[in-house]
Parts: structure tokens; C-alpha cells; sequence
């Protein structure tokens, strides 16, 4: 059956990067979505401007949908330029989605160039000319956490988080360095160029592309040049699961040593392997792939410490697990081990996650954790791929031919919300670099405990492998008792 066509065109867009097409495109979304059977909205291969979405539109996403089955995203080459806090996509249920041949930037960018003029260190200051106005309101603004700056550098990637922002004048700001972060600027001197967030379009803005328990999705061909936070976050999804030739890469020729404030791909708590082939990430604030799954805080256990009672560190109440599933149970406080078990029975509740083991764990207690394997996108594929910055990864799953040039690769669980205790996976024919100038660390298998708590845990990394990769800068290792398989 042949899909229905919905044309931005034929609802008032114009694509010439003047007028605001933003209510024309919302429109054409709309009725794709209030549409039976397979349908596409459709863009001729023009640019168009985003300035204003309709009120309705809490998410402020140019696509905002919920239950839509088979609605596709026919961009055809088209370029979108955003501005402030608008973004690309929410969806939230619904099936079979395909969003392709779209690229993504933003006018004003969510981050602006600036050179120190003066420094500080007693005070907590740095006092900055820009070279666009950041959109500062009023004489001062304490912005919410985090906010913070960056060196525009290729070979360092250090946080300045800011307290404060102060006008000084045209475009001339102070920005006060949180107390912990001011040794930093022992390193700065007048000249130097950093990246200012965008006030209302940076850090807190919200994924470009926000997915959310939905049931097969397809993104295609997409080049994004700027976006303000996450590129793409991806939760409690299942089905078939595709980004297909997908870059998050800044303009060639681009002084900006950035595309995004923080994680390229932040990925948790997906039930069915996700496939990432030939795609390009480049300069991100944060992670370019953190693959996990948020860890459940233990709030009950049984007499007989089986049956447990547990609530999510993040994000809901709830998870629906079955009898068989398997889990990890430990204590970041005191590093202990309680190993594996499946799940022997189901207590259904809509408040928390209550489940009964399938044999005892002898001291478990509540304040401790489980996290739950099928629920940290369990083999995953990520081939063909570009990667630079940081990744973290504590999903079973496959890195195959992918060039690396990190700052480090962190395979290990994480102390506050993220699991599960990484265990199965594979880096097959890849290559690694560092943009350090030195040969440090940069691919580290390991296991915390909570913040400030020291030794080593007794719960270890299990079967992570390095087969056919080599290093060209920086090193690789493994805390004692994890398992890292080089061959």
C-alpha cells in the first residue's frame, strides 16, 4: 500500500532560511499523525527556518508525537536551522518510526566564541569578550546546574562549570567558576578562546532527539552541526532499532571545536539490540555513547532475602520484568558482591519494582542496588564508526572496525545511577588514538564504588575483549581482578 504524502509545502512552507517555517511543518506533522496506514511528511530539498513552534507544543520539538504506527520523516536533503531551545524530535510510543536525509543546525549556535581578557584565581572570575551577544537578560543570571564553558580546544576537553553571569557590556561578560573548579584557571591566560553556552539555548535545552518507549525506529542520512544538549536520548525502547550513516560533526572549516554541549548518544534501559553503522561523531561536551541502564535502589528485603522491593535512581517508578530475567546485585557502598540471579516471581505494582528471587542473597539490605541486563541494550552494534571524545559503555555488545580517537574509553559501572556491572563486550578490528599530546591510559575495564568510598569492589568486569585492535596513541588496562581478554 502506498504511503500518504503530507508536504510541508502544501502546508505553508517555503524553505527559503528566511521565513519561519516552523507552524507550516508542525501542521504537515500533525496530520501525518491523526492519518491511518503508512504516511510520510515530506520536505522538497530546501533550507528552513525554525523560530517559533505553536504554544500547544510543550516539548518545543518541530516533531512531537505519541502512539504513531508506521509515520516516516522524508527529508529528502532538506536543512533545518533552529533557533534557542527548539528541537528536532520527541516520540513516545508508537511503532515503526523513520526519520531520514535531514541536516540539523542552529542560528543563533548554542554556544558562542569568546576570548579571556582577564583572569581572577582569588575572586573566581574570568572575564570574557564575546564575539555574539549569549542572550544574557538583565545585568546577572545564576543559571542552573550544570552550566559550564570550555577551552575551544582540540586537545583537551576540561569543564569550567559557571555560578554566575555578569554583564560587563557589549557582548563582555564575567563569569564566576564554581569554587571547585577555579584551580582550572590556573591554566588560562588573556587570549584565550573558550566556548560560551547560549542562555535558553544550551546545556538544559533538551535531546535533539528525544525516543522514548517506542517499538522500532529507523534514523537515516542525518548531519547535525549544532544542537544545544544531548544528540539523541533513547530509553525503555524495544523492536528494531537502527541510526544509519548519522553525524554529529561541526562544519568543515568550523572554528568551533564543538557540535554539542553533552552526550551524543545517551542510551539506557532499551530491551532489544540497538545498530549504529557508519556514523560520524565528532567534538561533544560529554559522552559520544553512553550505553547503560539505570541501576534500582533497594528499598525492601524479605525475611528470607529473596523477595526485593526497589525504585529506579532515575527517571520512573516502575519496570517491567519477567520471571527469568537476569539481574546483578551488589553494594557500591561497601563494595560487596552478591553475583547474578534471575528473577523467580513477579509482583506486579505501579508504585515500584517488586520481584522474588531465585535464591537467596545473604545480606542483601536495603540502600543497596540491583540493575537489570536486559534492560542496558543488551548486544548492541556500533560498526564503520567515527567516535572522538569520551564513551562509556556497560552494555553487552560489539564496537567492529571503528576508529577511536578518545580521550579515554571507560568500561566500568558508574556510582550514582547507571549500571549494570559490564560484563561481554567485544572491540573487533578497531583502531584508537588520543588527541593528548602524552601516551596516557585511555581504555580503562574497572568497577567503583560509591563516591568517596575507597578499595577496590569485589564485584569485577567480566569478559571484555580487544580482538584485532590496535593503538596508535594511548594505552590500555584493567584494575586487578577484572577481566579484560586481549587478543
Amino acid at each position: 500500500m502506498e504511503k500518504l504524502k503530507f508536504r510541508v509545502a502544501d502546508y505553508g512552507a517555503v524553505g527559503d532560511g528566511v521565513t519561519d517555517d516552523g507552524p507550516a511543518i508542525s501542521r504537515a506533522a500533525a496530520a501525518a499523525a491523526a492519518a491511518a496506514g503508512e504516511k510520510a511528511v515530506v520536505f522538497e530539498p530546501k533550507t528552513y527556518r525554525i523560530l517559533d513552534l505553536p504554544a500547544e507544543n510543550r516539548r518545543h520539538c518541530l516533531f512531537s508525537f505519541e502512539g504513531t504506527t508506521d509515520l516516516h520523516i522524508e527529508g529528502n536533503g532538506a536543512v533545518l536551522l533552529f533557533k534557542g531551545a527548539n528541537r528536532l524530535l520527541s516520540l513516545e510510543g508508537g511503532r515503526r518510526f523513520s526519520l531520514d536525509g535531514l541536516t540539523v543546525d542552529y542560528q543563533p549556535k548554542p554556544f558562542i566564541l569568546a576570548k579571556a581578557e582577564a583572569l581572577d584565581m582569588e575572586q573566581g572570575y574570568m572575564d570574557m569578550a564575546a564575539e555574539e551577544d549569549i542572550g544574557l537578560q538583565g545585568e546577572t543570571y545564576l543559571p542552573p546546574p550544570p552550566c559550564f564553558m570550555f577551552p575551544n580546544r582540540a586537545d583537551i576537553r576540561y569543564h569550567y562549570f559557571i555560578r554566575e553571569i555578569r554583564r560587563l557590556g557589549d557582548k563582555r561578560y564575567r563569569l564566576v567558576i564554581r569554587s571547585d573548579f577555579i584551580e582550572r584557571m590556573g591554566q588560562v591566560k588573556p587570549g584565550d578562546e573558550f566556548l560560551l553556552p547560549t542562555i535558553g539555548g544550551s546545556h538544559l535545552a533538551g535531546a535533539a532527539c528525544t525516543i522514548y518507549d517506542t517499538d522500532g525506529f529507523t534514523l537515516s542520512n542525518l548531519r547535525f552541526y549544532s544542537h544545544p544538549e544531548f544528540g539523541f536520548d533513547v530509553r525503555d525502547c524495544r523492536g528494531e532499532m537502527r541510526f544509519d550513516h548519522v553525524a554529529l560533526r561541526q562544519k568543515e572549516g568550523a572554528r568551533e571545536q564543538l557540535v554539542s554541549w553533552r552526550d551524543g548518544f545517551h542510551i539506557k534501559d532499551n530491551r532489544d539490540p540497538i545498530v549504529w553503522d557508519s556514523c560520524d561523531i565528532g567534538p561533544i561536551g560529554d559522552d559520544a555513547f553512553n550505553l547503560s541502564c539505570v541501576h534500582l535502589d533497594v528499598t525492601e528485603v524479605s525475611a528470607d532475602e529473596r523477595g526485593i522491593r526497589c525504585l529506579p535512581a532515575e527517571k520512573g517508578k516502575t519496570r517491567d520484568i519477567a520471571p527469568g530475567d537476569e539481574f546483578v546485585a551488589y553494594d557500591l557502598e561497601t563494595g560487596r558482591a552478591f553475583g547474578e540471579a534471575r528473577v523467580a516471581r513477579v509482583f506486579p505494582s505501579s508504585e515500584d519494582v517488586r520481584f522474588e528471587a531465585d535464591r537467596p542473597l545473604p545480606g542483601f539490605r536495603p540502600g543497596m542496588q540491583v540493575a537489570f541486563y536486559k534492560f542496558a541494550n543488551p548486544g548492541f552494534v556500533v560498526r564503520n564508526s567515527t567516535i572522538e571524545g569520551t564513551v562509556r559503555v556497560r552494555s553487552s555488545g560489539t564496537f567492529q572496525n571503528c576508529k577511536f580517537n578518545v580521550f579515554w574509553v571507560r568500561v566500568e559501572n558508574e556510582t550514582y545511577v547507571e549500571g549494570p556491572v559490564p560484563k561481554d563486550i567485544t572491540f573487533k578490528n578497531c583502531t584508537f588514538t588520543t588527541p593528548y599530546a602524552s601516551n596516557p591510559e585511555i581504555f580503562h575495564v574497572g568497577t567503583q564504588k560509591a563516591t568517596g568510598q575507597t578499595g577496590m569492589p569485589a564485584y569485577k568486569c567480566k569478559n571484555i575483549v580487544l580482538d584485532g585492535c590496535t593503538f596508535t596513541g594511548g594505552t590500555y588496562g584493567a584494575d586487578a581482578g577484572n577481566q579484560l581478554i586481549v587478543k
